[in-house]
């Protein structure tokens, strides 16, 4: 796993120096014939940090993440490809000003809060990000979790739904043998939050609808992902 980590991670890094090159050489003018060719930098090992953004200052070109552990990635030896060290937890700013950002289009992307890994080199007392990597949350589901019932209350602009539900299902996306498990609850007054839910078939939800809600729980959170409107035939 790891020495597939590595070679993900240096991928990324070295596509990125590419598209940084190519992308430095405007069209149309000609270059110096006798001008020396630019030195690349070479790396024998990547420094990382992850951790969390604290802060985005997009005139400065900064960022500031609450660091919690650091790697070291090998490039060109055979033993040992990575290490890694878990760190006190540590607010570090790095200048970003010349970095290649992985996960979104450049520093105002991002957001507090978000996991980043940011490879870096040091001059003087300096952080300096050569490349910026989202660290995304897991999309994949071996299976989808559900409660149907029928919408007790439903505010678009707050992006909030509360389903009175009387059936809880899951859907094995992988299994052959069981492709659905449902069972009836305890009639319950469930809230969901529907900011990221896609909503299929018909879209107009009303109180009184019947609907099936997909969900992620975060916490004692209910995160909608898909709302269906169950519809008489």
């Amino acid at each position: 796993m790891k020495r597939l980590l590595l070679i993900c991670f240096t991928l990324i890094i070295l596509s990125t120096f590419s598209a940084g090159d190519m992308y430095g050489v405007e069209k149309g003018k000609p270059q110096p014939k006798k001008a020396a060719p630019a030195k690349k930098t070479e790396r024998s090992m990547i420094q990382t940090f992850a951790g969390k953004v604290m802060n985005i200052d997009t005139g400065k070109k900064t960022i500031t993440i609450a660091a919690f552990m650091e790697t070291e990635y090998y490039l060109q030896e055979k033993d040992t490809l990575l290490k890694e060290f878990e760190v006190d937890v540590k607010d570090i700013t790095f200048d970003a000003s010349q970095a290649h950002f992985q996960g979104v289009k450049d520093l105002s992307g991002l957001t507090k809060g978000q996991m980043v890994r940011i490879g870096y080199d040091i001059k003087g007392n300096a952080y300096i990000a050569h490349t910026v990597l989202i660290v995304p949350k897991r999309q994949s589901r071996s299976s989808i979790q559900t409660f149907l019932g029928k919408v007790a209350a439903f505010d678009p602009k707050k992006n909030t739904m509360t389903v009175r539900a009387t059936m809880e299902g899951e859907f094995f996306l992988q299994e052959n043998d069981t492709l659905l498990k449902e069972k009836l609850i305890d009639e319950a007054d469930i809230s969901f939050n529907t900011s990221k839910a896609a909503f299929v078939g018909n879209k107009t939800i009303k109180p009184g609808d019947t609907v099936r809600v997909g969900y992620d729980k975060e916490g004692n959170a209910y995160i909608a992902h898909t709302v269906l409107k169950i519809e008489k035939k």
